[in-house]
C-alpha cells in the first residue's frame, strides 16, 4: 500500500520562521506540500474517506481594513499506534510570526474509547493550565458505555467543575434508563439540573417514554413532561408526542410526525401544538429535506404555519450542492422575505476536495445586503495521510447495522447482524456531509449493541461509517435539537 507522507505543520512564512526560529527545527522541516514542492503519492482508488486522517490544518481569515487573506491558525495532529488522536498543537499569528498557542492531550482506555480531553497554553516559555482552559473527562461501564462526561474549566490554580452528565443502564439489555444533567452556577459546585428517565423500550432499544424531570428547590426531582414516541421498522423515529402533567392526568402539548423516503432517509418532520381552547391541534412549523441520487442533501426547506392565511410560508433554507464525484461543492443559507416574496442571501460556503474524496479547502462568506456581494471570512486548508490498507474493504448492506433512535437529540444505539459482525472490537467514523472526520469511536459491544454520543455536535445530518476488520456499514444519522 502507497502512504501519503504529508507534512504536519502549515507555515505559509517560511522564510520568516527559518529567520526567527521560533518553533523547534524538527518542526520547520515538516512544510505542507505547497510549500516545500514535495509531491504526494495517492492512494489507491478504492480508498474510502475514512481511510485517511487529517494530519494538519491551516486557516487563513479576510482582513477588510488590508483587502486580503491574513494568517490565522495552524493546527498539527498526532495519533497512537491505534489510530486514536492523541495531541493537537494549535499554533496563532501575532501579525510577524507564528506562535505556540493551545495543546490538546487526549486519553484512551484499553477499548480505545477517550477518557481525556484537556487543554494547556503556551506562556512564551512552557506549557501551563491557564484560566479558561478545559478539560473533559469520560467513564465506561464494564460493556463500554459511556457512564460519565464531565467537563471541566481551569480557573484560579485549580480545575473547577462545570457540567456533568451521568448515564445510567439497564445490567440486562444495556439500554440507558436515566441520564442526568449536572451544572455549576459558580463554577467548582456542582447541582442537579435536570434528568431524563426511559422506563420502557423497543425490541431494537428505541425510548418508547421519557420522562423528563427538573431539580426543584435543592430537594427533589419534579415531573415537567414526558415524551411518547414511536418508531419504524427501520428503528426511525416516525411520532414524538409531548405531554405536561396535571395532576394524575396528562396534557398534550406538541407532537412531531417523521416521515422517509424510499431509501428510509427523513424527508419531512412537521410540528403540531395543541390548542386546549379548540381542543384540537394545530400546525406549527415544519422542515422538508431532499437529497440527490447518492443520498446526499440538497435541500433542507424550513416552514412555519400562518393560521390566517391557512398556509405554509418558507423562513430559511439551505442549498447543498455536489461535484460529479459527489463531493460537496457549496453550501448556501438565505431566509425568505414575505413582504417581498424573494430569498435573500445569509451565509455560504464553498468547498473543495481532493482526488481522493477527502475535503481540501473550505472558504464560509457572509452577505453584505447593502452591497449586494458576498464578503470573504475565513478560509481552511486541509491535509490526509493513508492510514490503514483499504484494499479487502467489503461493503455490506446498510441493514446489517440498525441505528436508534434515529433522529435523534444525539446519543444512538447501533445494534449489529451477529451473523454478519462476528468479532467483538467495532470501530465507528462520524462524518459531516463534506467528509470531514468529526469523532471515532472504538469498543467492544455487548449484547450486539454500541452507544454513540453524538451530543457535542449541532443538529444536522452526518455520515457514520460502522466497521469491523475490513467490513464496514455506510448509514446516515439525524441530530435534532
Amino acid at each position: 500500500m502507497r502512504s501519503i507522507t504529508a507534512s504536519y505543520l502549515f507555515l505559509l512564512c517560511f522564510s520568516t520562521l527559518l529567520a526567527q526560529h521560533q518553533l523547534p527545527a524538527e518542526l520547520l522541516e515538516r512544510l505542507p506540500p505547497e510549500i516545500t514542492a514535495e509531491i504526494l503519492p495517492v492512494g489507491p482508488e478504492e480508498i474510502l474517506p475514512d481511510d485517511y486522517r487529517i494530519i494538519a490544518t491551516y486557516s487563513k481569515r479576510w482582513d477588510n481594513d488590508e483587502g486580503d487573506w491574513v494568517h490565522a491558525d495552524s493546527i498539527e495532529y498526532t495519533y497512537d499506534e491505534n489510530n486514536n488522536q492523541t495531541a493537537l498543537l494549535t499554533l496563532g499569528w501575532d501579525g510577524t510570526l507564528w506562535n505556540r498557542s493551545i495543546r490538546v492531550t487526549n486519553t484512551y482506555n484499553d477499548q480505545n474509547q477517550q477518557t481525556s480531553y484537556t487543554e494547556e497554553s503556551w506562556d512564551g516559555a512552557s506549557w501551563i493550565n491557564q484560566n479558561g482552559n478545559s478539560q473533559i473527562l469520560w467513564e465506561y461501564d464494564g460493556n463500554g458505555n459511556r457512564t460519565l462526561w464531565h467537563r471541566r474549566t481551569w480557573q484560579d490554580g485549580e480545575w473547577k467543575d462545570y457540567f456533568k452528565f451521568i448515564y445510567e443502564y439497564d445490567p440486562v439489555s444495556a439500554n440507558l434508563t436515566s441520564l442526568i444533567f449536572q451544572f455549576a452556577l459558580e463554577l467548582g459546585t456542582l447541582e442537579n439540573a435536570n434528568r431524563d428517565l426511559f422506563p420502557s423500550h423497543d425490541g431494537q432499544g428505541n425510548p418508547l417514554i421519557t420522562i423528563r424531570q427538573s431539580w426543584q428547590n435543592g430537594e427533589e426531582w419534579v415531573t415537567d413532561s414526558r415524551l411518547i414516541e414511536e418508531y419504524n421498522d427501520d428503528g426511525n423515529r416516525t411520532s414524538q408526542l409531548s405531554q405536561t402533567p396535571d395532576g394524575e392526568d396528562w396534557i398534550d402539548s406538541y407532537r412531531i410526525t417523521y416521515t422517509y423516503n424510499n431509501e428510509a432517509l427523513l424527508s419531512n418532520l412537521t410540528r403540531e401544538n395543541w390548542n386546549t381552547g379548540a381542543q384540537a391541534w394545530m400546525l406549527y412549523e415544519k422542515k422538508d429535506y431532499s437529497y440527490n441520487s447518492n443520498g446526499d442533501l440538497t435541500l433542507i426547506l424550513d416552514s412555519y404555519r400562518d393560521e390566517n392565511t391557512a398556509s405554509w410560508i418558507s423562513s430559511i433554507r439551505t442549498v447543498f450542492e455536489y461535484d460529479e464525484q459527489f463531493n460537496l461543492t457549496n453550501r448556501l443559507s438565505q431566509f425568505w422575505e414575505n413582504d417581498l416574496a424573494v430569498w435573500t442571501n445569509n451565509f455560504r460556503g464553498i468547498f473543495s476536495s481532493d482526488t481522493n474524496g477527502n475535503l481540501k479547502t473550505e472558504e464560509y462568506q457572509y452577505w453584505l445586503r447593502e452591497e449586494n456581494e458576498w464578503q470573504r471570512d475565513f478560509h481552511r486548508t486541509s491535509y490526509y495521510e493513508v492510514f490503514v490498507d483499504t484494499e479487502e474493504i467489503q461493503i455490506l448492506a446498510p441493514s446489517s447495522v440498525t441505528i436508534a433512535p434515529n433522529p435523534g437529540n444525539g446519543l444512538f444505539v447501533a445494534r449489529f447482524d451477529p451473523a454478519v459482525f462476528s468479532g467483538t472490537e467495532i470501530q465507528a467514523t462520524v462524518f459531516n456531509l463534506m467528509g470531514q472526520p468529526l469523532q471515532s469511536f472504538k469498543g467492544s459491544p455487548a449484547g450486539r449493541s454500541f452507544n454513540i454520543g453524538l451530543e457535542s455536535l449541532p443538529g444536522g445530518t452526518y455520515l457514520l461509517h460502522i466497521r469491523q476488520g475490513q467490513l464496514m456499514v455506510v448509514k446516515k444519522v439525524v441530530i435534532i435539537k
